[in-house]
C-alpha cells in the first residue's frame, strides 16, 4: 500500500483515480472538439459523447481509486473523482474569465455533485469485486477449496461456492 496520511486514504490511488477521471473527460471533449472545430456546438450531437464520459469517467477513476482499499473504498473514489471535479471547476471559471463570459456556477456544481457520487458508485463497485475476488480466490489444481487456511472454521473446508463442508464435499 502507499502513503497513507492521517486521514488513512492512499493519496496514490486517489491521485491516480482523479487522472483516470480527468483524462476521460478531457479526451472526450478534444476529440468532441476536434470532430467539430466550428463554433456550433449546441448543434451537434457529439456532445452526448461528453453526456456519456460525464456518466463514465467517475465511475472509472472512482473504481481505480477504490480498487485494494476495503478499509475506505468509497472515500477514496470520492476523494479521486472530487479532485477530477475540482480541476473541472478551475477549467470552466479559467474559460469563462478568458472568454468574458458568465461563470455557469450552477451547472459546474452540479457537475460536481454528480462526479463525485459516481466516484463512490464505482469506489462501491471496486469494493464488491475485491470482495468476490477473494472469496473465489482457490488453489490452483485443488478445485473448490479456499486457499485462505484462515478461510476454515473448525476443521470445515470452504468450496468454491461458500459453502462449509467437513469432508470437502458439498455441505
Amino acid at each position: 500500500m502507499s502513503e497513507q496520511s492521517g486521514s488513512g486514504l492512499d493519496w496514490a490511488a486517489v491521485l491516480k483515480g482523479a487522472v483516470v477521471t480527468g483524462v476521460v473527460l478531457f479526451a472526450t471533449v478534444l476529440i468532441v472538439k476536434a470532430l467539430r472545430p466550428d463554433d456550433s456546438d449546441a448543434e451537434s450531437n457529439l456532445w452526448f459523447l461528453v453526456g456519456g464520459a460525464v456518466l463514465v469517467a467517475p465511475l472509472l477513476g472512482g473504481f481505480v481509486a477504490g480498487t485494494g482499499h476495503p478499509d475506505r473504498p468509497l472515500t477514496h473514489g470520492a476523494a479521486a473523482t472530487g479532485l477530477a471535479a475540482a480541476a473541472v471547476l478551475v477549467v470552466a471559471v479559467v474559460r469563462s474569465v478568458v472568454r468574458s463570459r458568465a461563470i455557469p456556477i450552477g451547472t459546474v456544481l452540479a457537475l460536481c455533485v454528480i462526479l463525485v457520487s459516481l466516484g463512490v458508485v464505482g469506489g462501491c463497485v471496486a469494493f464488491r469485486r475485491d470482495l468476490l475476488r477473494r472469496d473465489l480466490d482457490v488453489e490452483p489444481g485443488v478445485e473448490g477449496r479456499s486457499k485462505d487456511p484462515e478461510s476454515s472454521v473448525g476443521g470445515a473446508e470452504q468450496d468454491g461456492r461458500g459453502r462449509r463442508s467437513e469432508s470437502g464435499r458439498d455441505a
